[in-house]
């Protein structure tokens, strides 16, 4: 869970936000000397130390700690909930947490480097066979067909084990796509349904 908060700091800095309720933008804060500090909090007990740190700390004339976002960590059941989470499904909500699933997921590429040029990669996480899948770009695979058989010793070597470790080349736009759809793209490539 982290938990993001606004702390505001100086009786000037205050005063502005219960009067608009609004936030001051920086360059009020420049022009008052008040203060504005974006804190993030692992926990609800870290975010009340912070606060009765400040209700203790002298030096200050007021401070006000704005609403706090909570982002909540995904439980193990969030992942099979998002995979239904879509067009048309009221399924917005983790049923176990309560975490929303409307988000993104986050993607992460990686890559593979030969002779000086970086191709992206990423890794699927989909149950079945395509578990741990590594899919990366037709560039690559245009790169390996052209030089196969002109390479010699450890560069053809290299270039077989990562030809090896590639389950599937896409073009770039694919790549970006959820792992269910990236997999259900690739199956469909392979023949499959």
């Amino acid at each position: 869970m982290k938990i993001k908060s606004t702390v505001l700091l100086r009786k000037e800095t205050v005063n502005h936000y219960e009067k608009t309720g609004k936030p001051p933008s920086k360059k009020w804060v420049s022009e008052h000397s008040g203060e504005i500090h974006k804190r993030q909090f692992n926990t609800v007990g870290e975010l009340n130390a912070y606060n009765m740190g400040l209700s203790d700390m002298s030096g200050y004339d007021d401070f006000n700690v704005l609403p706090t976002c909570i982002k909540k960590d995904d439980c193990s059941n969030c992942s099979i909930w998002r995979s239904v989470t879509g067009k048309g499904n009221h399924f917005h909500y983790c049923p176990v947490c309560g975490k929303q699933l409307k988000e993104k997921p986050q993607i992460e590429f990686s890559s593979v480097t030969f002779q000086n040029r970086i191709y992206p990669t990423r890794t699927i996480d989909v149950p079945g066979y395509m578990d741990g899948a590594v899919i990366s770009v037709e560039e690559l695979n245009e790169f390996i067909h052209e030089n196969e058989g002109k390479l010699t010793g450890n560069d053809a070597a290299n270039l077989e084990a990562i030809d090896n470790s590639i389950f599937f080349y896409v073009n770039k736009k694919s790549l970006s796509l959820p792992d269910n759809k990236l997999a259900r793209l690739v199956i469909k490539n392979l023949g499959g349904k």
